[in-house]
């Protein structure tokens, strides 16, 4: 049995890893500032004297984080895995453009960056000066056409992580000026000049919703000779490491138009090969930028795509100009936020403009308010309180907050605990006349004020509502406050994760609103 279960893993890691890319984790280090780099290091050397006598080539090695992107044999693999620096070997795996939906859908649907700025408030922040100025956006992408006149005098910061020599001057890394030029070779590579205008352009047809921002440009996708464009997770990691050092440009948040291509439940934080990747990811949000990603175009009603799984991201789904919801905008419960992206006017390649639609076009007006809330509210604190504060000014949309930020001015963010006031002029349980909520008649709303209609037996909240009535009672207004309805629990008497409700979300083409409704 023993040797039936190596036979079983050797044949696993063949397959698993066929080109044997994989991201090595190296053992925490315990120390802290310089000690910890030095720790870091010698993990790293550790590694790789466990490679020798194999076939191996070092992708990349990083700075900050305790890891190794490398290429191995199948002798390297086990001679990884035996070592005692190292914690964990994972695939190194790559992130894609999300395919556009079909061009017959969306047949017709014409709506223009600049009408989609109205539908999430930014034509009223511009009008009150509010338009990102003293930040910067980084766009994470497939790079930028960096003559396009939507981009002119706003391109503050580039960088490029590719495989295979791909950076323009030959090299798997490059920054500064040039770096952050377009892919070459692929159909995708318009994608990071398109999102960019939407994200902080500004020139003619394509006005960003932080177009007075600043502009970090950086490529992250390898061209393969077949005309595929993906960007490996080691790549990934190193713009984050690189990013989260750049504190000189400013940078309010991090746009990811990019993902799997399979969907992830929420929260896909321990998946192991996303592990590395949600590490860079914190990093840049230790040094105070906000990552937004994509949830991706593959209509799922129950997982996203990754990376907008992860915890540390702010998942961003499609809506249209009517606030309907984009028919293949994936919705599971990680995906957040809601902004345009059908039919979006933006930048293209060659200096002129297209249209293209996705969650893609979505993610860049979520990460583009990230330098409007900085500009506005300059010492709100770290990305969680934007997060928040963006979810909270949201249009609720069938039980997700719509992007909004057409009422970012004052001296002080609101406060996202203030609740919610009652609406007196709805009982507190859905089919329970007025008076229900004080039945006794005692002066005090308790257990004891049991709803007429109520179940004999069930237990009853303070409100005398049951299970199945306080579920309905989660209308879609409230979820952006109060979580999403499945994670809530009825008489708080169960563990944080307790399911007492679900929610039944209604199609594209269903006007209805969705429902919090008994499990």
């Amino acid at each position: 049995m023993k040797r039936l279960l190596v036979v079983i893993f050797c044949l696993f890691a063949s397959v698993a890893w066929a080109d044997r890319k994989v991201i090595v984790t190296l053992k925490t280090p315990t120390d802290t500032g310089s000690a910890r780099i030095a720790q870091i290091r010698s993990a790293q050397r550790g590694a790789v004297r466990a490679l020798a006598g194999t076939t191996f080539t070092i992708h990349r090695t990083y700075t900050q984080l305790p890891l190794i992107a490398v290429e191995v044999d199948d002798a390297g693999l086990t001679r990884l895995h035996a070592s005692p620096d190292v914690e964990a070997v994972t695939e190194d795996g790559q992130f894609f453009v999300p395919p556009e939906p079909p061009r017959s859908f969306l047949r017709g649907l014409l709506p223009q960056l600049t009408q989609a700025l109205p539908v999430v408030g930014a034509d009223k922040a511009h009008a009150q000066g509010i338009d990102g100025k003293g930040w910067s956006v980084a766009i994470v992408d497939t790079g930028l056409e960096l003559s396009h006149p939507a981009f002119a005098n706003r391109i503050i910061g580039e960088g490029c992580f590719v495989h295979d020599g791909q950076c323009p001057d030959g090299t798997n890394s490059m920054q500064g000026p040039g770096a952050g030029a377009s892919c070459i070779g692929s159909s995708s590579c318009f994608h990071g000049t398109h999102v960019a205008g939407i994200a902080a352009g500004q020139s003619g047809a394509v006005t960003g919703i932080a177009k007075g921002a600043g502009i970090v440009a950086v490529n992250v996708f390898t061209v393969s000779a077949g005309g595929g464009a993906s960007a490996f997770f080691s790549d990934i990691i190193a713009a984050h490491e690189w990013l989260a050092t750049q504190t000189n440009l400013k940078i309010a948040s991090i746009n990811m138009s990019l993902g799997t291509n399979a969907r992830q439940e929420n929260p896909c934080d321990s998946v192991a090969s996303f592990i590395p990747v949600k590490a860079a990811i914190d990093l840049a949000l230790a040094a105070n930028i906000g990552v937004v990603a994509a949830s991706g175009n593959g209509s799922s009603q129950n997982g996203v795509a990754s990376p907008g799984c992860l915890s540390n991201v702010i998942a961003t789904g499609c809506s249209d100009n009517n606030d309907g919801i984009c028919s293949f905008s994936n919705e599971g419960p990680a995906m957040e936020i809601r902004a345009p992206g059908l039919n979006i006017l933006s930048a293209n390649l060659g200096g002129g403009t297209r249209r293209a639609s996705g969650t893609s076009m979505s993610t860049p007006f979520v990460a583009g308010a990230h330098a409007l809330v900085r500009q506005t509210f300059p010492t709100i604190g770290p990305p969680a309180s934007i997060r928040t504060l963006l979810k909270f000014q949201g249009t609720d949309v069938q039980g997700r907050p719509r992007l909004w930020v057409g009422d970012l001015t004052g001296s002080q963010p609101p406060d996202p605990n203030d609740p919610i006031p009652p609406d007196p002029n709805q009982p507190q349980c859905p089919d329970c006349p007025p008076s229900c909520a004080d039945a006794d008649g005692d002066g005090e709303v308790d257990a004891t004020d049991r709803c007429p209609n109520t179940p004999p037996g069930e237990a009853v909240d303070d409100a005398g509502c049951s299970r199945a009535q306080w579920c309905r009672t989660i209308t879609p207004a409230t979820w952006r406050t109060r979580g999403d309805c499945r994670a809530l629990d009825f008489l708080n008497d169960e563990p944080r994760n307790a399911k007492d409700c679900k929610v039944i979300r209604r199609g594209f083409f269903d006007p209805r609103p969705s429902e919090c409704v008994p499990r």
